[in-house]
């Protein structure tokens, strides 16, 4: 059975790190010690030694505030973004074909469904193909119209022979249903 990873806090590798640059002990006691495996003490000790220049520089505070501004500019780029697609979608109003022909399949980083959401399509509509009926159906739908459409032999009825009572059902009187 497997055994589930460990993870270790920032605070617990520097105090590996910091042990093995001591060198009090062997890189095999201490990676017994802390439960580590050995290859994984000599990483964080490399790594504690290249990042130690950036505390005397002020490295750490730099980049945290180079973050801050990129961020910031990321976000706003974003929200500009977002704007001008809503204003895309609501001005595209062309066909369905058109659309569909400013989609390239074949981008190397896009998948077909990213672009057709921005053009404000399903994805399935982009791959659609309008089949055309066959013969024998619109036979058959022809043959049905003129069936249910065309006008009945219907036999008068004399209005003198006919009650005009209203009919009972279930104690609630209904409209004339013989009236035409």
């Amino acid at each position: 059975m497997k055994r589930p990873r460990k993870k270790h806090r920032g605070a617990f590798k520097a105090k590996v790190a910091l042990e093995a640059l001591k060198g009090e002990r062997t890189l095999n006691e201490l990676a017994g010690h802390f439960e580590v495996p050995p290859t994984q003490v000599v990483q964080w000790k490399q790594r504690l030694l290249a990042g130690a220049s950036d505390w005397f520089n002020g490295g750490v505070e730099r980049d945290a505030a180079q973050e801050a501004q990129l961020r910031d500019r990321l976000y706003q780029e974003i929200g500009q973004l977002k704007v001008e697609l809503d204003w895309l979608k609501k001005s595209v109003s062309c066909s369905l074909e058109r659309r569909r022909a400013w989609i390239n399949p074949k981008h190397q980083h896009l998948s077909v469904r990213r672009p057709c959401a921005r053009l404000g399509l399903a994805a399935a509509s982009y791959y659609y193909q309008a089949s055309p009926e066959s013969a024998e159906n619109l036979f058959y739908q022809r043959w049905l119209d003129e069936e249910y459409t065309r006008p009945h032999y219907c036999p008068v009825i004399e209005k003198a022979k006919v009650p005009r009572t209203p009919v009972v059902i279930d104690d609630y009187p209904s409209l004339d249903l013989l009236t035409i």
